[in-house]
């Protein structure tokens, strides 16, 4: 549920920034659903999602090439830490049509209330339309999660020791996004086992 719902979303207007000179800043808001565990952290009362926000930086490198990270600014009230990094590609197969078909892979590392840390990695192909100021887009990806569980007194492990998850799991994501002048407002679900949204507001110099 965490290891993969904390892991970066590529939800935004999703076309290239344009090489060296582009760079997009967003703050994104990201509902991870937690219902089935949230009787393992502090609380004893079911949480039906977490909403964590998260600060974004995008640079173009190279024509079609776009780098970025995000992470939490520490401001949520649930203990959680997210850093998340990306490398972006995308290309238009014919210039003639509005589509684009790309790649994004991502590297994400998360830990929730001291009980658990994961690492992930993966990657997603994906297919964007836009048309004026709008755009869609759909992809499927990949992603290896390892997830290491607290133990001891107030751990989560029915053990009491320290125990690790090595997970591989596909997700599936669709979203869309509006661009007004420099500003963007784009939303996104992706799943794995478990829907998880994302909102992007985000403004491209």
């Amino acid at each position: 549920t965490l290891g993969f719902g904390f892991v970066s979303s590529p939800n935004t207007h999703l076309i290239p920034l344009g090489g060296f000179d582009g760079a997009e800043l967003a703050l994104n808001y990201q509902s991870v659903a937690t219902e089935k565990i949230s009787e393992l952290g502090a609380t004893s009362d079911p949480v039906g999602a977490t909403l964590i926000p998260q600060l974004a930086l995008s640079k173009g490198l190279y024509e079609d090439i776009d780098m970025g990270i995000s992470f939490t600014p520490g401001i949520q009230d649930e203990d959680v830490q997210i850093f998340n990094f990306h490398g972006r590609w995308s290309f238009s197969p014919s210039q003639n049509l509005p589509y684009l078909l790309g790649i994004n892979l991502y590297a994400s590392g998360s830990q929730w209330q001291n009980l658990f840390h994961t690492r992930t990695l993966g990657f997603d192909l994906f297919a964007v339309y836009y048309a004026n100021k709008f755009s869609l887009n759909a992809g499927y990806g990949r992603a290896r999660c390892i997830a290491k569980f607290i133990g001891g007194t107030n751990g989560v492990t029915q053990s009491g020791q320290t125990e690790s998850v090595d997970i591989l799991e596909s997700r599936f994501f669709v979203g869309g996004a509006y661009q007004m002048g420099k500003f963007i407002l784009a939303l996104q679900a992706f799943r794995f086992q478990e829907v998880t949204y994302n909102l992007n507001l985000g403004y491209r110099f």
